[in-house]
């Protein structure tokens, strides 16, 4: 009997990592292109699967509107989101009430510009990731991660507001560290223009995985 990714139960049915909607749909692309080619899924009983739509959504907003995800990105946004947000606009609603206009620069080629900032609903976001590095991880070695996992975005806006500056510092360093660990981990993912991942692990064992949205958007996690 095959059982779900997340826990002991009976998988009734299966689970995308990361969720389907993440990846645009065939409508919204050139003719020719399909990015829900062979998208990971893994088993998942009821309690992990359902119920997620919003949760879903939450996540894909919060990763397109990233100062550093690509043109993908962009033309989803403007595409499937901008009809979500029409059907339903209390979500993106979340975001825009506590934006506010900000500076920021391109911290490689320090190119500066006007935009927004927003909040995040922390612990929503950090659930998603969460869920989605088990299914990553159970996916990769056939094996369930149920041990606690750190998880260290690299995706906080760098704006010039001195608030910021040991935010960004800290964020810059993990960022760094990455790069290094990751320099000669092998890419995995059939969309790499949507995501991919990076996981290896230290000379004492300890393994890390690095989550790419959309190019730049990276996550970094401690498993």
């Amino acid at each position: 009997m095959a059982t779900c990714y997340m826990c002991n139960s009976e998988a009734t049915s299966v689970e995308h990592a990361p969720p389907k909607c993440i990846f645009p749909r065939q409508r919204d692309l050139p003719e020719g292109v399909n990015l829900r080619d062979q998208l990971i899924t893994v088993p998942s009983c009821d309690e992990h699967n359902q119920n997620r739509s919003q949760d879903d959504e939450y996540l894909l907003y919060s990763l397109v509107i990233n100062v550093a995800s690509n043109e993908i990105a962009q033309n989803h946004f403007f595409a499937a989101i901008m009809r979500a947000i029409n059907r339903n606009p209390a979500l993106i609603q979340r975001y825009t009430r506590t934006a506010v206009p900000v500076t920021i620069e391109d911290p490689e080629t320090g190119e500066r510009a006007d935009s927004f900032a927003v909040s995040i609903e922390y612990e929503r976001f950090e659930q998603s990731i969460d869920n989605l590095a088990r299914a990553i991880y159970f996916q990769h070695y056939q094996e369930k991660l149920l041990t606690p996992i750190t998880i260290q975005p690299e995706i906080i806006l760098r704006t010039l507001d001195p608030a910021y500056a040991h935010v960004n510092a800290m964020v810059n360093e993990i960022s760094r560290a990455s790069d290094v660990f990751f320099e000669n981990s092998e890419f995995h993912g059939n969309n790499p223009g949507v995501f991919k991942y990076q996981i290896d692990q230290d000379a004492a064992g300890s393994k890390m995985m690095r989550l790419h949205f959309y190019d730049n958007a990276k996550i970094t996690t401690v498993l």
